[in-house]
């Protein structure tokens, strides 16, 4: 049982540095849409509502992103030391994998 949970925390987890790449360009990109919707706003190409709308759907998806790429990386940590651990040690490695 123990074996399996931490097959799956690595498994999970070693998706994460293409998780937090896809995250972060995101979070370029809303920042980017949001500049441009401002100055749709200022020029009147959308109304203030709009602007007010989807500027706080935007803001919301950036913070929510930013949350989620900070709590995995902290997750990630423990699980790199744990592996390093178990390829340093021959004899861990080979009990732990039969």
């Amino acid at each position: 049982m123990r074996i399996r949970l931490r097959i799956h925390s690595s498994i999970c987890l070693s998706h994460f540095p293409i998780f937090a790449r896809q995250a972060k360009k995101r979070i370029v990109e809303l920042d980017r849409i949001f500049k441009r919707i401002y100055e749709d706003d200022i020029s009147g190409a959308i109304s203030h509502d709009r602007f007010l709308k989807l500027s706080a759907e935007y803001e919301a998806e950036q913070r929510e992103l930013e949350e989620k790429v900070k709590a995995n990386s902290r997750k990630s940590i423990p699980t790199n030391r744990a592996r390093a651990i178990l390829t340093a040690s021959p004899r861990l490695s080979a009990s732990m994998w039969g």
